[in-house]
């Protein structure tokens, strides 16, 4: 999208935006229903009186008519400050100070097509006036067209099940592997928007790719069978942008063409057993990682054909559950070894307790090891490591009755926490239902190579997010 041409209407758009988020506050509080009313929740809520003894228990009741179609969706608008870094050299992009201003709007429409199909439609558009703000000269039409403004179709699929135990789901979606809450060993499926690398959560980081999958259950068993028909490796930051990791340009990256010879295939059996969860998975996937490559001597991003098999277990015992995954990686390709693919083995464990009133702590170390590593591939470009251990410690603990909540979240790389991690602190309040504010602030801190880059030490963020869902 040209981000100049459609600047008048976004701004306007914009401008609607925040005048509901601003008028939506009074409305609420001078609802004439609410003037004036005691909450007896609070007073009564501790007491259940039940039905009246002379009448039967009433049973839920269908309505008569159904919604067809519905529209969800929510409000965003997003402040990010960074306060860290020095001036950058004259003509160079400035990342100090706002460096986002962002109003976001997402719609979602499920349908309700018949008694055994749905479909579900969502979209969402953004635009970031921090770039107005700056001097926009200085930044590349590449940074503008991925951080400025975007309009794209979401997810988009239609499900249904033709037979009991017979699911089917066809469009774009996303479809999640394994158990993890904040690493990826299994989880193979979807590309991730990386462009602000620690502001978001993995939840909320994979992108939807068209896809089709089966789903045939019986008993405690799913088998899944799934073609990814969309070639996508998902958003990362541009040359120039604020989280770029390098000080050159990249070298021109190949993309494969939508084709059946090109379709990620990908099959699962999972069961829920007594005391625990069990998945077994297999992928024939492109890596959304690119390594660097030379080709009638000039060089060239290229993305390697991997097969992945993997195990994920998970189960709970008393105030803690606990996770394991494993994830055998073939055909990896590197720059300084051009004639060969190799193998990787990642293992992640994972504890989660909630044995604290109204909290939740989690921990999850995963290990990458590089079989038949070779010494060159630390060397640029490929600057590899025969092992990268990561730490994620989380806690999330709320109070008000579940209406403010306190979340930190900090990621450590190297076995001996050598190689930098960020720590993401942050606070959410509930307004009323669909209405929160959050602030927060996120650390980076460099170390070794393979880690957190050395250009992340200069983006410590300030950030605050108001969010009506509707």
């Amino acid at each position: 999208m040209n981000s100049t041409s459609y600047l008048p209407a976004a701004q306007r758009l914009n401008v609607v935006v925040v005048m509901l988020g601003l008028a939506l506050p009074t409305v609420f509080a001078q609802d004439p229903a609410n003037q004036g009313d005691m909450d007896t929740s609070d007073l009564l809520g501790e007491f259940d009186f039940g039905p009246p003894a002379n009448l039967p228990p009433s049973e839920p009741v269908a309505p008569a008519n159904p919604k067809k179609w519905e529209i969800d969706g929510f409000l965003r608008s997003d402040l990010s400050y960074t306060f860290a870094g020095d001036a950058p050299a004259p003509g160079q992009p400035d990342y100090r100070g706002i460096t986002k201003l962002r109003n976001t709007l997402q719609l979602e429409v499920p349908v309700r097509m018949s008694p055994k199909w749905n479909g579900f439609v969502s979209g969402q558009f953004f635009y970031d006036f921090a770039y107005a703000l700056k001097d926009r000269r200085n930044f590349s039409e590449r940074v503008l067209d991925l951080y400025e403004d975007q309009a794209e179709l979401r997810e988009a699929y239609v499900s249904g099940s033709p037979w009991p135990g017979l699911d089917v789901k066809f469009g774009r979606q996303i479809s999640v592997w394994g158990a993890a809450d904040y690493v990826r060993v299994v989880d193979v499926l979807n590309p991730l928007d990386n462009r602000e690398p620690g502001l978001v959560d993995i939840e909320d980081l994979r992108l939807p790719v068209t896809m089709s999958r089966i789903d045939l259950s019986w008993d405690r068993w799913t088998l899944s069978g799934i073609a990814v028909h969309e070639v996508d490796f998902g958003r990362q930051p541009v040359f120039n942008g604020q989280f770029y990791p390098f000080s050159v340009a990249p070298p021109r990256e190949f993309q494969p063409s939508e084709s059946l010879a090109n379709t990620e295939v990908a099959v699962s059996l999972t069961g829920s057993l007594p005391g625990l969860d069990l998945g077994l998975y297999y992928a024939y996937f492109y890596d959304d990682i690119p390594h660097a490559e030379t080709v009638g001597g000039i060089p060239r991003l290229d993305h390697s054909r991997l097969s992945m098999t993997g195990l994920s277990v998970n189960g709970v015992t008393g105030n803690w559950g606990w996770k394991a995954e494993t994830a055998w990686m073939n055909g990896l390709e590197f720059n300084n070894l051009p004639s060969e693919r190799l193998s990787r083995l990642d293992a992640l464990a994972g504890l989660e307790y909630s044995g604290f009133k109204d909290t939740t702590v989690i921990f999850e170390v995963v290990n990458r090891h590089h079989l038949d590593f070779s010494p060159v591939l630390r060397a640029a470009p490929d600057f590899q490591n025969e092992n990268l251990t990561q730490y994620v410690l989380s806690a999330r603990r709320t109070f008000l009755r579940e209406r403010m909540s306190l979340y930190s979240i900090c990621s450590f790389f190297g076995a001996g926490l050598q190689r930098g991690s960020f720590q993401r602190f942050s606070a959410e309040y509930e307004l009323r239902d669909g209405v929160a504010l959050t602030m927060g602030v996120l650390f980076f801190h460099t170390g070794d190579q393979g880690g957190v880059p050395d250009t992340y030490e200069d983006n410590d963020i300030l950030f605050m997010q108001a969010k009506y869902s509707f």
